[in-house]
């Protein structure tokens, strides 16, 4: 089956939701369980889907986002020279510091 957009609307609907059990939900399912533990590819559109979500979300919805799983990549991808996806690993620590500098409710977030 293909699988929708990162910019699709279903994945803005889920960021701009306040129902954070319905994030916890998508992203545990699609990001956790399927595309963290699969191909570079996958993990490469992981943190694609995080650049895209992180301007929409809340500062209580940042560590259903930045779960220990998606760290664990982020960093094992900026690591090291050799890496296939430590660009894209840049471009998503460009973004949390972007998203970052842009509200102050998440900045703190980002630092608590």
């Amino acid at each position: 089956s293909a699988a929708a957009p990162v910019g699709a609307p279903g994945t803005e609907a889920v960021a701009r939701c306040g129902n954070d059990a319905l994030l916890r939900m998508f992203w545990h399912v699609i990001v956790e369980e399927g595309l963290l533990p699969s191909t570079l590819e996958r993990k490469f559109l992981a943190f694609t889907l995080l650049q895209r979500v992180l301007p929409r979300l809340t500062p209580a919805q940042l560590p259903l986002a930045l779960s220990p799983r998606l760290l664990h990549t982020l960093v094992d991808a900026i690591e090291g020279k050799e890496r296939m996806l430590k660009p894209a690993a840049a471009l998503t620590i460009k973004a949390l510091v972007t998203a970052a500098q842009k509200s102050p409710t998440l900045r703190t977030a980002l630092i608590s």
